[in-house]
């Protein structure tokens, strides 16, 4: 299925078959961007306001992109920008998307109506916002390949703060998801918990489960 993906139509037929309640603009929000900005939005973002722009379920839950949150982000990448000390936005740039304060991206106004989107997170060693995908479309998509991937890995995690066991043991754990567009994600050795959707992981050993453990954190 997510090969079939080439649209945020296609998209959004997706999300609703996986049980995601999609939550629309009207055209007067739409306008009320623009006029707040004056601006004339891509067609492509248009269209993904009018299709989820109030929200999409469990997809992109957590990070900063719908409407009502939207009138905030340039402030936020204007600080991201000063602590980082990165170099500025250029002023065509329409600033849709950040996470936890940390990541966020933009897209050019003067770049067509699927612009491409530029991207910044703290940790990589760059002092600009670089090229993510080449268009809107793909980057949305691209959540959602990131974001809905397939839960059925066994995971990592160091729980030796937590539970007592040897820093350098690592020991196989397991996420129960309480929707199916949950995942964990997995990196070298380390267990990212892709929250609210997890609602506990348990040990595969000891059958513990780690739902109750106060601030067991995410690494």
């Amino acid at each position: 299925m997510m090969k079939d993906l080439n649209s945020l139509t296609d998209l959004s037929i997706f999300l609703k078959k996986r049980g995601n309640n999609l939550k629309p603009v009207n055209s007067n929000k739409i306008q009320q961007i623009e006029g707040v900005y004056n601006i004339v939005l891509p067609e492509t973002y248009k269209q993904f306001l009018l299709l989820m722009g109030n929200g999409a379920g469990a997809f992109m839950r957590g990070s900063s992109v719908f409407f009502d949150e939207l009138f905030y982000l340039k402030q936020g990448v204007q600080e991201l920008i000063e602590e980082n000390n990165l170099e500025t936005i250029p002023e065509d740039a329409f600033v849709f998307w950040m996470h936890q304060g940390y990541q966020a991206a933009y897209f050019r106004l003067s770049e067509g109506n699927d612009p491409p989107v530029y991207y910044f997170s703290e940790g990589k060693k760059t002092d600009r916002f670089e090229l993510k995908e080449k268009s809107l479309t793909d980057f949305f998509i691209s959540q959602a390949l990131f974001e809905l991937s397939s839960p059925s890995w066994v995971l990592r995690f160091n729980l030796r703060r937590r539970l007592g066991f040897n820093q350098r043991r690592m020991w196989p754990y397991k996420c129960s998801l309480l929707y199916p567009e949950a995942h964990c994600n997995p990196s070298s050795q380390s267990l990212i918990i892709v929250t609210p959707f997890v609602t506990h992981v348990v040990d595969t050993t000891t059958h513990i489960s780690l739902a109750s453990i106060p601030d067991i954190g995410v690494w």
